[in-house]
């Protein structure tokens, strides 16, 4: 068995206790922004802390803040909604935390987890497996219905990536190439683990990939380092179709998500929050967190899942702003 070498800390932490300070929640609000932050070490602040951001408003919440700095990262709701999984890498653990700010490991090293990361580290698929990248053996982990124990699903290449499904259904890693580059790399993934190259990037700067997502219409979005910060759309999925959507972010690193109407693509770069226009590629900035946070994962709350599995709609108006949420039409729409 090969041994976690990168990740040695992490086994004697796991049992450590998660002290927490839930604020009083009602719920998960639709169509807003969660994104993380991870601390950079005990006892430097900002600590841990969940974040949820209205994108309409601007107005930011702590939604969660721990105690201590243990590494926290990717997200992704569980398919109904009722869950916010969240990984603690130091930790070696993926929690589930409910609207009220409670909260349970639901998979650790036991479960065959060996050093989630990546921005967008975890996806559900359309049968409800949870996918994490599993950077301490440099592949890519299945947890049916979001349980354990886990199943190999494919192998990437060392260093850091994100995963995101695109609307076929399809598994996309992208990262860079650690061993000859550094190159930014997009490797696709078939259901039945099957891998393909899919696009590379080699600059101006690293073109490492720092994050991906795909949108229900069959449009994936890769965001590279390349020129202080590249996206790129690729229309049905089809590398020979990519489109540069916007470039010269001022930004080495982001991580995106798709807005519920699917007309504007979130970006979390350091303490703020963007929204760029998917037709026009226009930027705007629609938060900022205070003090000296920085966005580490980021997603967006659409339950029963969509964009790109779900049947939920959010009615958008356009302001100079961006947009205002206007009216939630949502089929079971939880009171």
């Amino acid at each position: 068995m090969r041994q976690l070498s990168k990740f040695g800390p992490v086994v004697a932490a796991v049992a450590c206790a998660l002290l927490v300070v839930p604020p009083a929640r009602a719920d998960f609000q639709y169509g807003h922004v969660y994104v993380t932050h991870a601390g950079t070490g005990d006892p430097f602040t900002p600590i841990d802390t969940i974040y949820e951001i209205d994108p309409a408003s601007g107005q930011v919440t702590p939604f969660l803040q721990y105690t201590n700095n243990r590494g926290l990262g990717g997200m992704a709701f569980t398919p109904d909604g009722s869950g916010l999984r969240v990984f603690r890498r130091s930790l070696n653990q993926i929690l589930e935390v409910r609207s009220d700010a409670s909260q349970s490991v639901v998979l650790s090293g036991s479960d065959g987890l060996a050093g989630p990361a990546g921005d967008n580290g975890l996806a559900y698929d359309r049968n409800r497996d949870l996918f994490a990248f599993n950077d301490g053996f440099d592949h890519i982990t299945r947890f049916p219905q979001g349980n354990g124990p886990s199943q190999f699903f494919g192998s990437t290449l060392p260093g850091y990536g994100s995963i995101a499904f695109g609307a076929s259904g399809d598994l996309y890693w992208g990262g860079a190439n650690e061993i000859s580059g550094p190159e930014g790399l997009v490797k696709r993934f078939t259901p039945d683990g099957q891998i393909h190259d899919f696009d590379a990037y080699d600059g101006p700067g690293t073109g490492r990939v720092q994050s991906l997502t795909g949108d229900s219409q069959g449009n994936l979005y890769v965001m590279t380092d390349e020129n202080t910060g590249t996206i790129y759309k690729y229309p049905a999925e089809n590398a020979a179709l990519r489109q540069t959507l916007i470039t010269g972010f001022q930004t080495s690193s982001g991580v995106l998500g798709i807005s519920p109407d699917e007309r504007t693509l979130f970006v979390g770069t350091n303490a703020f929050l963007f929204g760029v226009d998917l037709e026009t590629g226009e930027r705007t900035q629609l938060a900022q967190i205070p003090g000296d946070a920085r966005v580490n994962g980021l997603v967006v709350y659409v339950p029963e899942p969509a964009p790109v599995f779900g049947t939920a709609l959010l009615l958008i108006v356009a302001t100079r702003r961006g947009f205002v949420a206007a009216d939630r039409l949502h089929q079971g729409d939880r009171k």
